[in-house]
């Protein structure tokens, strides 16, 4: 039987590594311990113990970690990963847990439509998390699809009344920015999927947009920007987690300490949102994008 071992080395050293250091990780290399002194390449199926100056394949961090000998690491392999004779082995199947619900509501309050978020245990830093999507089917059960449901945004009926609200890229973003004090929403699907539909709850106020620090992000925000700009009574984007590492949103921006009750005034300093400056910056993006594919 020939064994793929490069698949395996998420599995494997998830299991004898220890937790993952989240904050070190990136999409393709995994960092274990404090320091991030283990580091595992899941792309090239190897690892480096910067510790010990040791590294190698799958089989070898078997060894390193267990002191096991090379038949007694396959037979590890073997027991640990579920492997047995004939199979092709697949890469193995991630595990999916139901975190909580986004309920949307209209502006009297009826639920049209809600949000299911999964955690994928296991998963690579950056896609470890799921999304599905639900709409009421009039009987106490629901319809996974949003088929014809009208768009609201996110809280609606708790920030209507707001002279000002805050648009971040996803709910779990609005809701921690709630826990501060602050009135907030976002639309539903993501980056990308801002609707006409919902311009109007945004008449009359003052709106901060805050993206996600990436390119998904960066272009959302121009987006919602672009709808509000003629209907809001000012609009700022407000590049809060420029400083922090890429993909960084705003809830990495209270977790990376920062205070919270500085969070306002900061907003207020930002400039309003104007079409001229939003083009230098897509500009100026799209050139460093060309440049980064031409050397690539």
């Amino acid at each position: 039987m020939s064994i793929d071992f490069q698949i395996y080395m998420n599995t494997v050293s998830r299991k004898l590594c220890g937790p993952v250091n989240e904050r070190m990780s990136k999409p393709e290399e995994l960092r274990f311990g404090t320091n991030g002194s283990m580091c595992i390449d899941l792309k090239a199926g190897t690892f480096y113990d910067h510790e010990n100056a040791t590294g190698g394949g799958v089989l070898d961090l078997i060894k390193h970690k267990t002191g096991k000998k090379s038949g007694e690491a396959i037979t590890w392999l073997k027991i640990e990963c579920g492997i047995t004779e004939g199979s092709v082995m697949p890469v193995p199947k991630l595990k999916k847990e139901h975190i909580c619900d986004y309920p949307y509501h209209d502006k009297n309050g009826n639920i049209v439509l809600a949000v299911e978020r999964y955690k994928v245990i296991g998963a690579l830093p950056g896609k470890d998390k799921e999304f599905k999507q639900k709409r009421p089917d009039g009987k106490g059960g629901w319809i996974w699809n949003l088929q014809g449901v009208a768009q609201f945004p996110y809280r609606l009926p708790d920030f209507i009344e707001c002279d000002s609200v805050v648009i971040v890229e996803g709910e779990k973003d609005v809701d921690r920015l709630w826990d501060i004090g602050i009135s907030a929403t976002t639309n539903s699907g993501g980056a990308g999927n801002w609707s006409e539909e919902l311009n109007q709850y945004f008449k009359d106020k003052e709106v901060y947009i805050i993206p996600d620090k990436d390119d998904a992000g960066r272009r959302h925000v121009g987006l919602v920007a672009s709808n509000l700009k003629d209907i809001a009574a000012s609009v700022k984007v407000c590049t809060v987690c420029e400083g922090m590492p890429e993909k960084a949103d705003i809830s990495d921006w209270l977790d990376a300490g920062n205070d919270p009750s500085t969070l306002l005034e900061l907003l207020e300093s930002f400039p309003e949102w104007e079409p001229e400056t939003a083009e230098v910056t897509n500009k100026m993006q799209l050139e460093t994008d060309f440049s980064e594919d031409s050397l690539a």
